[in-house]
């Protein structure tokens, strides 16, 4: 009875390990898109010299 419960201990830190390792890659996604998107907005925003506006 024991070594179950201990299995099961040892199953559910490991799938909260996996959770976690998830949720971690899953924020450094969102903001690595999060952050090109600020630097394209940047970037379409910056006057760039552009024949069509007449610059």
């Amino acid at each position: 009875m024991s070594v179950n419960m201990f299995k099961g201990a040892n199953l559910y830190r490991i799938d909260k390990n996996i959770d976690n390792l998830n949720l971690l890659l899953w924020d450094s996604l969102v903001k690595h898109s999060f952050y090109e998107f600020l630097v394209l907005q940047l970037i379409n925003k910056h006057p760039w010299p552009n024949p069509e506006n007449g610059f």
